[in-house]
Formats: structure tokens, sequence, C-alpha cells
């Protein structure tokens, strides 16, 4: 993974994990975010891949890098860039349970 440098951390543990397994964080704006995925070009495919990664959010450019060393891999690989974003877009709120989502932690 890239060095951190400069970059802050997106916010402080929340003490669990998402659906997907993921550390949970709360940003400074009480948010609760695991990945915020990004979806990118690669060849002839789109591909969603989480942009948090070790309590750090990172740039396309980076991710593109993670994904062809090897570093991190997909959520889920397209043919078209509107079923890739449809399928981010499915996936967000399937991340936290309902439990959480009940006790108010995502704001609603």
């Amino acid at each position: 993974m890239p060095e951190y440098g400069d970059r802050q951390p997106v916010g402080v543990p929340a003490g669990f994990k998402s659906a997907a397994g993921r550390p949970v964080y709360e940003t400074p704006n009480d948010e609760l975010v695991s990945e915020k995925s990004v979806t990118i070009p690669i060849e002839n495919f789109w591909v969603n891949v989480p942009s948090i990664h070790n309590g750090y959010q990172y740039t396309e450019d980076e991710l593109l890098n993670m994904i062809l060393s090897g570093s991190i891999e997909p959520t889920s690989v397209h043919f078209s860039q509107e079923e890739a974003l449809f399928e981010a877009l499915k996936r967000s709120p399937s991340l936290l349970s309902n439990e959480e989502k009940n006790y108010g932690l995502l704001g609603e």
C-alpha cells in the first residue's frame, strides 16, 4: 500500500465491522464508513473497489496501482460503467446491519 504521508485518517474506529467484514470508522461528520466505493476503468472493464484501507482513503490513481500490483482486489467487475455504478449503489446500504441503522448510527 502507498505511504500515508500527510494523509489524515478517515475517522476513528467505530468498534465493529461491516457486513463485508471491513472495519467501520466514524468520520468527524458523524458518518459511518467502511469502504467508499470507487468505480475505475481497467482495460475493457469497470471495477468497483473500496477507497478506504487501514483507515485511510486513497485516490483513484493509487487504487488502480494497488489493483494492478495485486495489493487489493475489486469488489466487482463489470462490462459497463452504468452497471458498475448501479452495483456499487446497491451494495452500499447492505454494508451496515439493520441493528446499526435502527440505533440511528447512520443519522437516519
